[in-house]
């Protein structure tokens, strides 16, 4: 049971990054850094000089997210491992992340398998009660996830038009509609951020305000749409809906909002329109 370990970099914090690779490098040497054209490729390579045996594969251009996890996945498969373990530049994984994964590979149809998300900013009120030790769900994101290379292979990797944003979820759907599991279990987790996001009340709810980036709002709603054209199991009405109620949110609750809101409807338009990669 071959598990390679890939982590995404696009102008990473490097003493997060430290903490990321310090605690999966106590576990596995079999680790990969796939970097989206850094602007501080320098530092990622003088921290490096204290993990060796890292594969760094540098991107001249910075092609998105899922561009950079077919580059992991592929690497895997090329090397025969059969499992890939896909993180965030600052998430950190739990001590007994990997010992407690090799419990589950053997599940049958599985494609993915993920963890607890304990993010720094924000705990949901939803997510307080424990979960059983291994559950069925509908969605995982990227970090912390650990993808079967041949499933992966089986679907033709991430789709690389989304860029950035909802990748994880379209292959999630994806994978669902092939027949293939995903779990999640409670027995380890991940310490991970959501941009510089916070919880808040709205019309007695509570909602996740992201605080991304202007640009980052583009795709956002862009592939929020494209999903709902793309999988017939998500209804289109409601993507339309969800992009209505995160625009609504950044008006109410985020900075730079006209900025945001331009982009915002500039990526619900496209979303209309982008072709769809089958």
């Amino acid at each position: 049971m071959k598990i390679l370990i890939g982590v995404v970099l696009f102008n990473p914090e490097i003493k997060r990054l430290k903490d990321n690779l310090e605690a999966v490098w106590s576990q596995s040497k079999k680790i990969i850094l796939v970097d989206n054209s850094s602007s501080n490729i320098t530092e990622i390579k003088e921290l490096l000089k204290d993990f060796q045996g890292i594969v760094l594969v540098e991107n001249l251009k910075n092609k998105g997210i899922a561009f950079a996890l077919n580059q992991i996945l592929e690497n895997a498969k090329s090397n025969e491992f059969n499992w890939a373990l896909t993180l965030d530049q600052d998430s950190v994984i739990s001590l007994n992340l990997i010992e407690v994964y090799k419990r589950y590979l053997s599940e049958p149809k599985l494609a993915l398998l993920g963890c607890t998300i304990d993010d720094r900013n924000f705990v949901y009120k939803k997510n307080k009660e424990k979960l059983n030790e291994l559950i069925e769900t509908d969605f995982l994101i990227t970090s912390g996830t650990i993808v079967n290379v041949n499933v992966w292979a089986l679907l033709g990797g991430f789709d690389e038009t989304m860029f950035i944003d909802s990748v994880d979820f379209d292959f999630c759907i994806a994978a669902r509609n092939a027949g293939y599991k995903i779990y999640k279990t409670n027995k380890t987790n991940i310490l991970h951020e959501v941009g510089h996001s916070r919880i808040v009340n709205f019309l007695g709810k509570e909602e996740l305000i992201l605080n991304h980036s202007c640009q980052r709002y583009y795709y956002i709603i862009r592939n929020t749409i494209y999903l709902g054209r793309k999988h017939q199991g998500i209804p289109l009405l409601k993507q339309i809906l969800l992009s209505i109620k995160k625009i609504i949110l950044v008006l109410f609750f985020e900075k730079s909002k006209s900025q945001k809101i331009k982009l915002s409807i500039k990526g619900f338009i496209h979303g209309f329109f982008m072709k769809i990669n089958k």
